[in-house]
């Protein structure tokens, strides 16, 4: 029953998908228009591979459900930022979304950082990970931000989002906060 009722929260750009299986990665066929979209948002990381769109109706309705919350909060957008992994995380990421307790740099706190477009991304990944990549494209949740201050630890009270001071990059703390819609494979330059 209540899978059932879960389906009328889920985009409906998604594939048909049996409910009983908790996520799936559906390959974007090059030939659509969703592809070329979604290629165009992905420019400048190197030699890339297949795109996949991230199907996983409980991670997506929590975030469905948080949006909702904050918009009966007042101010609140839905931003599409990225964010760069190495391919073995992709797995985990798309089961159980990103987790900050696997990051290894915080400079604005123990969040999941994002960055404005996939170049930023790149760029501030950790490098000593390898060159074989994944660069999510991800729909997140902003309220109320501030300005991080380095060595931060949350953002203050009432403020649910921490921007860098050069607004590049975003930072999360509570993973009903963000939704990851599409992974990009690609092996980075060296």
């Amino acid at each position: 029953m209540f899978l059932e009722e879960l389906t009328r929260f889920l985009p409906d750009h998604w594939s048909p998908m049996n409910l009983r299986q908790k996520w799936e990665m559906i390959e974007v066929p090059s030939y659509t228009s969703e592809y070329t979209y979604i290629k165009s948002q992905f420019q400048g990381i190197g030699s890339m591979g297949p795109i996949y769109r991230i199907q996983n109706p409980v991670l997506f309705t929590k975030f469905y459900m948080k949006t909702i919350d904050y918009e009966m909060r007042g101010d609140t957008k839905i931003l599409t930022l990225y964010h760069d992994t190495v391919q073995s995380n992709v797995e985990s990421i798309a089961a159980f979304n990103i987790d900050w307790r696997y990051g290894e740099r915080f400079k604005y706190g123990p969040g999941v950082y994002f960055s404005t477009s996939s170049f930023t991304a790149q760029r501030r990944a950790n490098r000593e990970l390898g060159q074989h990549r994944a660069m999510f494209l991800v729909n997140v949740l902003v309220g109320r931000t501030q300005v991080g201050r380095s060595e931060e630890f949350l953002p203050d009270i009432f403020n649910d989002t921490v921007v860098s001071p050069d607004g590049e990059t975003y930072v999360k703390y509570f993973d009903s906060e963000y939704y990851p819609t599409y992974v990009q494979f690609y092996t980075a330059s060296s």
